[in-house]
This record gives structure tokens, C-alpha cells and sequence, in this order.
């Protein structure tokens, strides 16, 4: 949470997974970061392409665009094999919709780094809490932009899936496992944890928090713990005993926190 702290934005909820998720992947080789904005895709299928991309060169939280604003993130990134540059602008959603008044806030950030990043290819991606594709968000942003312009989408379930299938089938160091843990778990506990994966092991222990199914199946009364708006929203329309629940330390329920 550091990058949020910097920028005196830990009291904006999506500010601060920005900066523990994204600040974490920066953490990792640069071939991380690179894998997952090339998960980004159109609306119309298309796949955000990072072909000859390797390189990460710098990752800028809240950098300020000329006459465009403060986006998320924006990514620099590289190649050493090939002269192509590229700037990918990250905006980041978490339960909230787009913002910006009058003005469109993606076309605005895609509209601000297209004219100060004229030497890139510049693209933006979309990061938000939505299950599936927001088109709409999407297609009336494209519609304030030029033809040519593309807006990709990606969401937190997927990044949370990535980084699940990337801990457990890769060969990661064990910094880079703990990272990845991290992400993973955290991500988790923000309720991005997709349907198809409720019965996968998603993380080890970790401090205070416990994988717990091995109680569920004995019928041990526990907390549910998940983020208030995703247990809201889908905690209610599911069978409890199939769900991957968290037992923490000094708090044992039947009730949901």
C-alpha cells in the first residue's frame, strides 16, 4: 500500500488495491506484468497485443496527464530486441463506475496520453470489478474517441485466476511464490474469486488467515469472510458449504462478517 500512502490516497478503497496489487506485480520479473495486460481484450474479441514487448520500464501511479488528468497507472514499456515503445494507461474500478462529469474519464486519459506519449503506442486498459464485459462503459467511451482507438477490458477475477494458476504451476522463486500468494489471497479476500474456482486450494497459510474447507467439511460453524459488497451481491445465492471460507483467529460464527 505503499504507492497509496505516497500519494495520500488510502482512504479511497480502489486507490489502495491499485497499489497493493500493482505495486506487488512490479515486485515480480518483468515478463509478469507483461502476461497480464496481454490477458486485456476488446470487446469485439481482440486480445491486447504485446508482441516483442519484454521489458517493463517503469510503472508511474497517478502520474499526472497533460490537460487529461490523473489515471491509475501507466505503464512504460519496452523492448530489447525491437525499437517499439509503448504506454499502456491503467484505470482502475472497484464497485464504482466511470467518473469525469461531462467529459468521458477514458476517452479523456486515452485522448491526454495519445497527444504527450506521441513516440508510443499507447493503449488503455480497463481494470474493474465487473464479472463480465461492461460494454456499455466500454462502447460510449469509444464513441468520444477517434477511429483507430481501442479501450481493452480485464477484471480482478481474472488477475486473481492468473496469479492463482501462475503460484501453482510455475517454478517461481520463493520470493516471487510469496508475491504471488499475496496477490492471490488478497484479491480473494476482496471477493474476486470466480465461481469455477471455489473448489481449488487458491493460497498456503499465511499469518493470521487459514485455508479452512477441512473444518467446513466437518461442519464447524465459521465466519465467512469476503468483501461487503461482494457478499452482498452473491454470498446470499450460494450453497455455504461450498464455498472456500476463511477462519480467523478469535473469531469463529455462524454469522457473515
Amino acid at each position: 500500500m505503499i504507492h497509496a500512502d505516497i500519494q495520500g490516497k488510502t482512504g479511497v478503497p480502489e486507490d489502495v488495491l491499485t497499489s497493493c496489487c500493482l505495486g506487488l506485480l512490479r515486485l515480480l520479473p518483468d515478463e509478469n506484468l507483461i502476461e497480464l495486460l496481454a490477458l486485456a481484450c476488446h470487446h469485439d474479441g481482440r486480445k491486447l497485443d504485446l508482441t516483442g514487448i519484454d521489458t517493463v520500464r517503469e510503472l508511474e501511479f497517478w502520474p499526472w496527464l497533460r490537460d487529461g488528468g490523473a489515471p491509475d497507472a501507466v505503464a512504460t514499456l519496452g523492448s530489447n530486441s525491437t525499437p517499439r515503445r509503448v504506454k499502456i494507461v491503467i484505470e482502475v474500478k472497484h464497485g464504482s463506475g466511470k467518473s469525469g462529469g461531462d467529459e468521458d474519464q477514458l476517452a479523456k486519459y486515452y485522448n491526454a496520453a495519445a497527444r504527450q506519449y506521441k513516440n508510443h503506442d499507447v493503449f488503455l486498459v480497463y481494470l474493474t470489478h465487473h464479472r463480465d464485459m461492461p460494454i456499455g462503459d466500454l462502447e460510449s467511451s469509444l464513441s468520444c474517441l477517434a477511429g483507430g482507438a481501442v479501450i481493452y477490458w480485464l477484471n480482478w477475477f481474472a488477475v486473481a485466476k492468473w496469479s492463482g494458476e501462475k503460484l501453482h504451476r510455475s517454478q517461481a522463486s520463493t520470493i516471487e511464490s510469496r508475491i504471488l500468494s499475496t496477490i492471490n489471497t488478497y484479491l480473494i479476500l476482496k471477493g474476486y474469486q470466480r465461481f469455477d474456482q471455489l473448489n481449488a486450494a487458491p493460497w498456503e497459510s499465511t499469518g493470521e488467515t487459514i485455508y479452512a474447507r477441512k473444518y467446513i467439511e466437518k461442519g464447524a460453524p465459521l465466519r465467512l469472510c469476503c468483501d461487503p459488497a461482494y457478499r452482498r451481491t452473491y454470498v446470499k445465492q450460494l450453497n455455504l458449504h461450498a464455498i472456500p471460507c476463511l477462519y480467523t483467529r478469535g473469531g469463529i460464527s455462524n454469522e457473515l462478517c
